[in-house]
């Protein structure tokens, strides 16, 4: 598709696309008009380029895209942070040594006392 810059027109309806709106379909400087209506595509809908006009996108249909210009009016796309703290050891590695240390000692120390 990204060898199709000259179009002037995209009709994709109703073709069961899934996945992202490809970024470069902005790039297409002839492209006038983008049907793209009726398929399941997810997620955050390009800006600049056509997509900068909404009245000759058709994104209607698409459940799961979010952004975009605000004519669209779509959600905004969420963005998830990453809670997980980027220290030199994650936590998923720390409790457990450190769990199976107190452990090798209560143990040392439970037989040592027996002895």
């Amino acid at each position: 598709m990204n060898s199709l810059r000259d179009l002037g027109l995209l009709v994709l309806s109703h073709n069961n696309l899934s996945g992202g709106i490809p970024g470069f379909l902005k790039d297409f400087k002839f492209l006038q008009i983008l049907y793209l209506s009726s398929n399941t595509l997810e997620g955050a809908v390009p800006t600049g380029g056509i997509f900068s006009n909404a009245t000759v996108v058709s994104i209607i249909g698409n459940r799961y895209l979010c952004g975009g210009v605000p004519e669209l009016d779509l959600p905004a796309c969420v963005v998830e942070v990453n809670k997980e703290r980027k220290s030199g050891f994650p936590l998923k590695i720390v409790i457990p040594v450190v769990s199976g240390l107190i452990g090798f000692t209560f143990i040392v120390c439970s037989w040592h006392t027996t002895v």
